[in-house]
């Protein structure tokens, strides 16, 4: 199944007006179908869109084109799967692209929504459409978040910090340490959480983090 449909022709379909007017002309002249299809209008489209046309009032006849997208979900659902994988990112709670297929599907059955039967198979959505879904969202990205530990989320607020802060000039005072005293082991790359998937985010996010419970296992003697 191809995902991005290019037309063969190349042109553009023809505009309401152009087919009225060749509707016109074949009612009018009494001509074949045919013969009053124009430059890129098929005659199969005007026989069918006849049916439609009243040529005593052309004005108020709309031809309505009969092709269209089937989607699964509606643009109102995707949208609404869309704003929950960003304020899912926002709590440090992203989902991975296999999250997403498999809440698609839960979603698509908690709404009793006509799935295709590989969903229903596999428990979630397939590649196809989650490559559209990107298509069609455009603020949203796959990122892979900085790796944030429980215990670090949970410490970033204005009253740890001032407690910490508190502690530390409490020390400073109490041990009398001097600047050569004090050593900042931050930025050493020793990682206490394991190394996170890509998740979704929002387009545009400077800075993305993810909460990992799992912690790193380390090695004893023994076991190198």
């Amino acid at each position: 199944m191809t995902r991005t449909y290019i037309r063969k022709n190349g042109g553009t379909a023809p505009t309401e007006s152009a087919i009225k007017e060749a509707l016109l002309q074949q009612h009018s002249k009494g001509i074949s179908f045919r013969k009053a299809a124009q430059q890129r209008i098929s005659k199969s489209t005007l026989h069918r869109l006849s049916k439609q046309f009243d040529p005593t009032d052309p004005n108020t006849s709309t031809l309505k084109q009969s092709f269209h997208n089937r989607q699964v979900l509606t643009p109102e659902q995707e949208e609404e799967l869309s704003q929950y994988l960003i304020v899912a990112q926002k709590l440090n709670h992203g989902l991975t692209p296999l999250d997403t297929k498999k809440l698609a599907y839960c979603y698509g059955k908690a709404n009793q929504i006509s799935m295709p039967n590989q969903w229903s198979v596999k428990k979630a959505a397939g590649s196809d459409w989650f490559s559209l879904f990107l298509k069609r969202n455009k603020n949203l990205s796959i990122r892979k978040p900085e790796r944030t530990s429980q215990a670090r989320a949970a410490a970033v607020n204005h009253r740890v910090i001032d407690k910490f802060y508190d502690d530390l000039f409490e020390l400073i005072n109490k041990h009398n340490f001097q600047p050569e005293d004090i050593f900042n082991c931050d930025e050493t790359n020793n990682p206490t959480v394991v190394e996170p998937q890509k998740i979704f985010a929002k387009t545009g996010v400077k800075a993305v983090g993810q909460i990992l419970f799992q912690q790193p296992q380390v090695k004893n003697k023994e076991q190198m």
